[in-house]
């Protein structure tokens, strides 16, 4: 056994026994059942445990930094399953099974800040948008609000790209990014000649936006490149023998 194994081996045998005494001794001072086999989610809490520190063992391996991705929805997971153990609320699935999803995006953005990899942020929001929706839709039980809330599945993926794109300059990103917000846009607007006046407001806000990046976008070219395109022209007003002259003459 090397110097390093030895010791992660050693830390992780210091935090499963804290982990252990925490359990047995402290919980049940607040009144927690923690016997008759109520700690088995603990076995699947510390496999998502073990993949969100991989990454920090082994940091000169920027590629395991993927491994948030199933660590995250693991820890959360067992973690929740924990707690209805403990306590006996299993009712608390109704409304709180969408941390699940959203721990998805987390685990997409961790993963792209740790590996540096800016396409994992596209999967992160579009995954993100859906988990909020659905912790709304699961706390309220307003589920119906779908019927008019379903061009945010295009706006997300609009917005990603978009996103995407203040890295990776590419003008076919920004262009599908634009398209799909604004299809996302006429989408709510469309929405809003058959339901309540709030979704026309959503749709007013996107079309208004995108109108407005498009106009930014445009401009600022022109203003950070007037002088040099002045030049430009100056310097094609030049033969090739004026050019060569002046370089004689310097």
């Amino acid at each position: 056994m090397t110097k390093r194994s030895s010791v992660v081996f050693g830390l992780v045998l210091i935090f499963l026994g804290v982990q252990t005494f925490f359990y047995r001794a402290f919980l049940p001072i607040f009144g927690l059942e923690t016997g008759n086999g109520r700690l088995w989610p603990l076995f699947v809490a510390n496999i998502g445990i073990l993949l969100v520190l991989i990454p920090f063992l082994a940091r000169d391996h920027r590629g395991l930094g993927a491994l948030f991705i199933p660590g995250l929805p693991i820890v959360t997971t067992s973690g929740m399953l924990l707690l209805a153990s403990i306590t006996d609320w299993w009712g608390m699935w109704q409304y709180m099974w969408p941390l699940v999803v959203l721990s998805f995006a987390l685990g997409f953005v961790v993963a792209a800040a740790w590996s540096r990899i800016v396409w994992f942020l596209i999967p992160a929001l579009i995954v993100g948008v859906n988990g909020v929706m659905f912790l709304f839709c699961a706390v309220t039980g307003l589920w119906q609000v779908w019927a008019g809330l379903w061009p945010v599945e295009l706006l997300a993926i609009g917005l990603s790209l978009l996103l995407v794109n203040i890295w990776v300059q590419s003008k076919g990103l920004f262009t599908a990014g634009m398209v799909l917000s604004v299809l996302a846009g006429f989408g709510f607007a469309l929405m809003a000649l058959v339901l309540s006046g709030w979704v026309s407001i959503v749709a007013a806000l996107i079309l208004v936006s995108a109108g407005l990046v498009l106009l930014g976008r445009n401009a600022l070219p022109q203003l950070s490149g007037g002088e040099s395109g002045t030049n430009e022209k100056l310097a094609d007003t030049y033969s090739k023998e004026d050019v060569i002259r002046i370089k004689e003459a310097v």
